[in-house]
């Protein structure tokens, strides 16, 4: 297993992209779940690990200097994992829904292969199988 993991620039922000969709469903789900405290913890301790991720990735793309981001897979690992697994879908969907005359299909499906090699890379690190 990694200690570290280097986060392409072309990849952030759609791990970005995947913590916030992560951050709004474990909203939802803390909001349906204020009456019982021991379904909150744990739910809690997920917004934190995502935070966590936002924080050595940026919270916005303002943030972005176009250079790797070096990920320390011990503390964000898991937060990177969901976040990938997240965005990884989605954007087989898009491309899936774009025209094949479409003039940014091909940087769409470069965009979605990056994100897929980086899965793995992410799974590598972690010490998991892919999905």
């Amino acid at each position: 297993m990694s200690s570290t993991l280097m986060i392409p620039p072309a990849v952030v922000s759609r791990v970005r992209e995947g913590a916030v969709a992560l951050l709004t469903t474990l909203g939802d789900k803390l909001s349906d779940a204020t009456w019982y405290p021991e379904q909150c913890r744990p739910l809690y301790e997920q917004v934190q690990e995502q935070w966590r991720l936002l924080d050595a990735i940026g919270w916005s793309d303002e943030d972005d200097t176009g250079e790797m981001v070096e990920a320390d897979v011990a503390s964000i690992g898991k937060p990177l994992r969901l976040a990938v697994d997240e965005m990884t879908p989605s954007l087989e969907q898009w491309l899936g829904e774009m025209r094949e005359d479409d003039p940014e299909r091909p940087a769409r499906a470069d965009e979605l292969r990056l994100v897929q090699q980086f899965q793995i890379q992410v799974c590598g690190a972690i010490g998991e199988q892919g999905q």
